[in-house]
This record gives structure tokens, C-alpha cells and sequence, in this order.
């Protein structure tokens, strides 16, 4: 079984005018809006290093995780993309992109 490393990357974002609003295009974690508290809505992935068999069962790609908090920035909807990226220790890398379409 070889080692697969998976990163994943926010990218792409289409909807809202104000594009200021969102923090950490080009990174794991994806955040918007002007918190209405102390803490602001994001996107994050996970992923990570793991031994897996390729040619098996199916296997985790890593952990999305969205954090829900309110926010006074006044926009509604948008899409994002994730770009993961799975690399095989001593083998292919593949790409793959999820496209994300969010409502408030």
C-alpha cells in the first residue's frame, strides 16, 4: 500500500461584488463577512498523509469542516472552488475540484 498525501486549496470565488470580504483565497481555509460577534463564517479542508490501497476500498480525502457564524456583510450567495491535489509517494499526482455554491 503507497502513501498518498491530499492538500486541498480554496480558489475561484464568483458571486458577490465586495471580493474584500473574503480571506485566504490560495489557502485551506476560506473565511467571509464581517463577523457580526467575534468569530467569522469559513470554509476549512483537511487533509493530510496516509497509507491506502489504491486499487480498494474507498478512502477518505480529508475533513471539510464549515464554520457557521453570523456575519453582517451583505451578500447572500457565492461559489468556491477546492482544489485537491493527491499525491502518490513514488507515483502520479491527480487533481481534483469541487465546486461549492453557498446561501446564507
Amino acid at each position: 500500500m503507497p502513501d498518498i498525501h491530499i492538500s486541498g486549496v480554496w480558489d475561484n470565488v464568483q458571486g458577490p461584488s465586495d471580493q474584500t470580504s473574503f480571506v485566504g483565497v490560495g489557502g485551506s481555509t476560506l473565511s467571509w463577512g464581517t463577523p457580526a460577534e467575534s468569530l467569522t463564517s469559513s470554509y476549512e479542508f483537511e487533509g493530510g498523509s496516509n497509507r491506502v490501497d489504491i486499487d480498494g476500498d474507498a478512502f477518505a480525502l480529508g475533513r471539510f469542516t464549515h464554520h457557521n457564524y453570523p456575519i453582517i456583510t451583505p451578500f447572500e450567495r457565492f461559489s468556491v472552488d477546492l482544489n485537491i491535489t493527491a499525491t502518490v509517494a513514488n507515483g502520479p499526482t491527480s487533481k481534483i475540484t469541487f465546486t461549492f455554491r453557498h446561501y446564507e
